[in-house]
């Protein structure tokens, strides 16, 4: 279903705008009120163009009272694109032009970040370093390439609190269609979204204060949503499917395996891959998307399991040393505040507690959250034989004798201070930490000596993993986040095309990025 930009304002002057502006009827189903755990794609905004090539969408950005499954009477104050949760889907073609009006209706500066799409970081492109301020309305104009068929998404990337929004709702799908579309094993085959992402709300609705813990590890909440849904059952006469995988948490890596049956990946971050592959498990880092072909074997139902992963979180997967890391009431273990805008008011006496709640003096997590089963794959239909596609893209494996530059990237953090930072430095706007030149490529080590994973995203260029520990990849294919193990060394080699400026790379834990793990690249003409 969706949502006209017409039907929005009407809605809007209906008072209608805390229940979610962008369909009556499948916002309730969004909402709570799903007993039976529907499976509910997300929500398709309307392109408000009549001509031919162009797209055209309006999104608002405001704070929502949303009723969350499985916290019955409660209304979770959220942030969200149009009142929706989550947010809704732009559905475009390869070479349209693109606009989208973003509306701040929050009460903090806002940006947009179009994740994965290969667009000018300048103007009003894919710029990270541009601030929306409250009651400010902004114009992204870019064209989507040709041979980007895929999913990515949209999120902000406002350094200060990109975390913070993010974790509250703020994301949304965008689906490029294009010629590797329409190929014949997958012309016909049942396309569904399935967003993954967390949410932590208290008995009041509010989201609650960041934990040490949380910088530490990155925040994950306790309920686990399949787009705005607690464990939905996807009911299905198709003996084959494709699922868009789509990891749109702020910080939860999610561990997938399905329940007696394998996986087929055809398109990673970037769109689809040469050869198909069957994977037994797939893990999905925040920002990472798949989209995976599903055979079913028999009717019945199979679960959709997210396993246990153990990523080197403090307090859960290793344990928290009390002294050094948490410290006591005097000293407080060196640690520093979080950033400015995110401390509240922490002389109140409820400020205090916060800050308490922050240090890690109290609500430690020890056990993870958000395992077994998140979602059902009901297959009702009869078993009949099915192709699927042998070959589908051809993606010409990058060179490493064609590169112009090697460097290293080493992931640096000092724990006691929540520091996380790249070479040692900590992010800063005014300072360019690579200057790479256009039409080159780069082979980048990213080398973790930390003690947990980190995944690593590229704005505006595409990159080709090549090689995990010196042992190199099966095939190429295009990405924009990489997980980085702790004591891995990851190469990628990274193709500097069509645009300069100065763009980002980062820890997609935005906890760890809002701590200064990112860096500046500008992208210069030769």
């Amino acid at each position: 279903m969706e949502i006209s930009r017409r039907r929005f304002v009407t809605l809007s002057g209906l008072g209608l705008v805390g229940i979610s502006l962008a369909s009556l009827p499948q916002s309730i189903k969004q909402s709570g009120d799903n007993t039976n755990n529907q499976f509910i794609q997300p929500l398709s905004l309307k392109n408000e163009s009549n001509q031919p090539g162009l797209a055209e969408f309006f999104l608002k950005a405001s704070s929502s009272k949303v009723k969350l499954p499985g916290k019955e009477g409660i209304k979770a104050e959220l942030m969200t694109y149009n009142g929706s949760f989550p947010g809704p889907t732009l559905r475009v073609k390869e070479g349209d032009r693109i606009r989208i009006h973003l509306q701040n209706d929050l009460d903090q500066p806002t940006n947009l970040h179009l994740h994965g799409l290969h667009v000018s970081p300048e103007g009003q492109g894919d710029n990270p370093l541009r601030v929306i301020k409250p009651g400010q309305t902004a114009l992204y104009e870019f064209s989507i390439p040709k041979n980007s068929a895929g999913t990515y998404w949209y999120h902000p990337h406002y350094h200060g609190n990109s975390n913070a929004q993010l974790f509250a709702g703020l994301a949304g799908t965008i689906i490029v269609e294009g010629s590797l579309s329409t190929i014949p094993e997958l012309r016909n085959v049942p396309d569904y979204l399935v967003i993954l992402k967390d949410l932590e709300v208290d008995t009041t609705g509010k989201i609650p204060t960041l934990t040490r813990q949380d910088w530490m590890n990155g925040r994950e909440g306790s309920l686990v949503l399949i787009n705005g849904v607690t464990k939905p059952i996807l009911q299905t006469d198709a003996k084959l499917v494709r699922l868009r995988l789509s990891n749109q948490s702020s910080g939860r890596y999610y561990n997938l395996k399905l329940a007696g049956h394998s996986m087929t990946v055809v398109a990673t971050d970037g769109g689809f891959v040469n050869t198909p592959y069957s994977v037994d498990s797939l893990l999905l880092t925040p920002g990472e998307r798949y989209e995976v072909l599903v055979n079913f074997k028999q009717m019945g139902d199979i679960a959709l399991i997210n396993m246990p992963y153990a990523r080197g979180r403090t307090g859960i997967d290793q344990s928290m040393n009390m002294s050094d890391d948490i410290g006591d009431d005097s000293t407080m273990g060196g640690s520093i505040p979080p950033p400015a805008h995110q401390m509240g008011n922490m002389a109140s006496p409820d400020g205090l507690s916060s800050m308490n709640n922050m240090l890690g003096m109290s609500n430690v997590r020890k056990q993870p959250t958000g395992e077994g089963s998140i979602m059902t794959l009901r297959f009702t239909g009869s078993s009949r034989t099915v192709s699927l596609p042998r070959r589908i893209n051809s993606i010409q494996a990058l060179n490493p004798k064609d590169i112009v530059q090697k460097r290293t990237i080493k992931f640096t953090e000092v724990m006691e201070m929540l520091s996380f930072s790249f070479n040692d430095k900590e992010f800063d706007r005014n300072r360019v930490d690579i200057r790479s030149k256009l039409d080159t490529v780069e082979l980048w080590e990213l080398l973790n000596d930390s003690d947990m994973d980190h995944p690593f995203h590229v704005h505006t260029n595409a990159f080709q993993v090549y090689a995990r520990n010196g042992k190199l990849e099966p095939q190429p294919t295009w990405k924009d986040v990489v997980n980085v193990k702790s004591k891995e060394t990851v190469q990628i080699l990274i193709p500097f095309a069509d645009f300069t400026g100065k763009t980002v790379f980062h820890c997609h834990v935005l906890e760890h990025e809002e701590r200064g793990m990112m860096g500046v690249v500008e992208i210069t003409t030769a």
